[in-house]
């Protein structure tokens, strides 16, 4: 997915929003959710984001969901990620820069739960 804001912002501040974002879908499916980002656009001024999302437990946020939920940040261009297609997430670390977040659906649950769970299936 990409994930772009109305206005500039600094990278610091993109990466709070995508938590915050991250938090709300984590509120709703009532699980933590994981995500690879990368951000782009830092030396152009038009900081945008590049994520990978998925679920942990067994509830799942609608792609009109998850895009609703961004809107009043900017625009969500959000897709259902297919394992099967490597290019989301050579896309994501194109710029060689990524990173690793978490949504919580409560402030009182720890941002890093431990090791990285396994979402995607390894042949």
């Amino acid at each position: 997915m990409t994930l772009t804001f109305r206005f500039p912002v600094p990278p610091p501040q993109a990466i709070g929003r995508l938590r915050d974002w991250l938090d709300k879908l984590a509120k709703q499916t009532g699980d933590r959710v994981v995500c690879a980002f990368g951000v782009e656009g830092v030396t152009t001024g038009t900081v945008h984001i590049h994520a990978v999302v998925g679920f942990l437990g067994p509830t799942r946020v609608t792609v009109t969901e998850a895009d609703a939920l961004w809107r009043k940040w900017g625009h969500a261009q959000v897709k259902v990620f297919n394992p099967s297609d490597p290019g989301a997430c050579w896309y994501l670390a194109k710029e060689g820069a990524w990173d690793v977040t978490y949504g919580r659906p409560s402030k009182h649950w720890p941002r890093l739960p431990g090791p990285l769970p396994s979402i995607f299936p390894v042949p």
